[in-house]
């Protein structure tokens, strides 16, 4: 069986992975193993640990494999793999990890550590003053609690929902195909913790991930709309993805860059 090999596109950093800034052009490898890719991945990750925080650069390299397209970005100091194939959308990794993940062999990820609740002892204090307190008084606040939970919950299930959107005309499916077509891609608000990364496939399904070091995922679906005029997508969520050009969106007040490859 021939060796997988990768192909990398590289931002803000040199193709062997040593320097990093703005003032590198992207460039492209067309063909890497795995074990030269290991190489330039310790070489970014060496460098990125002696970044600057002032430092503008935020490297990055594109790895497309035979099991997809993943991205290797810097997060404090440290490498990151944003990747479909990760429940978290993103998540920090060491060299070998994602070396085995492009590969094509998953990684298991940990589950947060389950929370462990404490119960006190049953005592003479508020335990006995309840045991105390008369049966049928116990029922009538159940019933007038029970009660009032119900009307608020029929309140709440009756009301119509808010709606922040302006007015706007939804567009037809081919309408919504065509733009999708337009702007799909991967999108990104910047490449720090906080930042916000949106990838929009043509299918109309969008996931947004913020990245930190508890990365946050929405997945929507959107169709195309007309507000004043212009064509904006509208989601799942009731929200509205401005489009200011092909390369730029908006949502919720957030500017997203389209990501080079």
């Amino acid at each position: 069986m021939t060796p997988a090999t990768f192909k990398l596109n590289f931002r803000h950093l040199t193709p062997d992975g040593r320097e990093l800034g703005v003032r590198h052009a992207d460039s492209e490898l067309a063909a890497v193993d795995a074990a030269r890719l290991r190489e330039i991945l310790h070489a970014m990750e060496k460098a990125i640990a002696q970044q600057s925080p002032s430092d503008p650069a935020a490297p990055e390299i594109r790895i497309t494999s035979p099991h997809g397209v993943f991205m290797v970005k810097s997060a404090n100091g440290r490498l990151r793999l944003h990747s479909w194939s990760l429940k978290s959308g993103t998540r920090e990794m060491t060299v070998d990890a994602i070396i085995e993940t492009v590969g094509g062999k998953p990684v298991e990820e940990k589950p947060p550590a389950a929370r462990r609740v404490a119960h006190a002892p049953a005592g003479k204090g508020s335990a006995g003053l309840l045991g105390r307190i008369p049966r049928w008084v116990k029922v009538a606040v159940l019933v007038v609690l029970f009660g009032g939970i119900n009307a608020v919950s029929g309140w709440m299930l009756m009301r119509p929902p808010p709606d922040l959107l302006p007015p706007h005309e939804m567009l037809s499916a081919a309408a919504t195909e065509r733009l999708l077509a337009t702007i799909a891609g991967e999108f990104e608000t910047g490449s720090r913790p906080g930042d916000r990364w949106m990838t929009i496939v043509r299918s109309g399904n969008i996931r947004v991930v913020k990245y930190g070091p508890k990365p946050d995922e929405t997945l929507l679906t959107a169709r195309a709309a007309l507000v004043n005029g212009q064509e904006v997508l509208i989601t799942s969520a009731r929200s509205m993805i401005e489009i200011k050009d092909a390369d730029t969106l908006v949502l919720f007040g957030d500017t997203y860059k389209r990501m080079k490859l």
